[in-house]
């Protein structure tokens, strides 16, 4: 009986050992909890010094930069815009130029070459007038070669021959023939020297 008393007694003494800790646990439970969650706090302030208004300040402050930036983004889009239409425009204005020097110079080759036929047109006919003329001097320096055989044939041969005025008048009339129609051949050579020089004057440089 004795050792199982004891053994009782042991047990007893342990489990009231264990309710005396579970309650003194139990009072210091809430203290600890309370100081633990203080210290958290403290922690976390320590590690984000600011408060709500502080917060919502920095916050305002953030947006107000981005707003800032925001701006002066749009009025540098707004700047490289303008610049762009003045671009386009210099370069419109400088295509418009170079279309009218092109235009000009279109028209002033249809000129020349409506020129430049006319005067071929011309030439023709001033060559073909040139071969005229020159085909009458010779029919008429052989006219006058003729006369001249024949006024030696009558002088030697006939005892009604021509009066040596007479025939000295018709071989002076022949030499102003001939004479005016080698002017007027010298004339059509120089005006066509003349329209040659200025067609090359007018030719556009390369």
């Amino acid at each position: 009986m004795t050792a199982r008393t004891d053994v009782l007694e042991t047990a007893l003494i342990f489990a009231a050992g264990f309710l005396a800790a579970a309650v003194l646990a139990l009072m210091i439970l809430p203290g600890v909890n309370t100081r633990a969650s203080r210290l958290a706090r403290h922690r976390l302030m320590a590690q984000f010094p600011i408060s709500i208004e502080e917060l919502t300040a920095q916050m305002d402050y953030v947006r107000a930069e981005g707003a800032v930036e925001a701006r002066k983004l749009e009025r540098q889009l707004v700047r490289e815009r303008e610049a762009h239409a003045r671009t386009r425009g210099e370069m419109g204005k400088e295509d418009a130029a170079r279309s009218r020097e092109l235009l000009d110079l279109r028209e002033a080759i249809e000129r020349l070459t409506a020129e430049n036929a006319e005067l071929k047109t011309v030439n023709a006919t001033v060559t073909q007038d040139r071969d005229e003329k020159a085909t009458t001097i010779e029919k008429l320096q052989v006219q006058l070669t003729n006369a001249n055989v024949s006024l030696n044939f009558l002088r030697r041969n006939s005892p009604n021959a021509p009066k040596p005025e007479d025939i000295i008048r018709e071989n002076a009339l022949l030499r102003k023939r001939i004479e005016a129609v080698a002017s007027d051949l010298v004339t059509l050579v120089e005006a066509r020297a003349g329209d040659e020089a200025k067609t090359a004057e007018k030719q556009p440089a390369a």
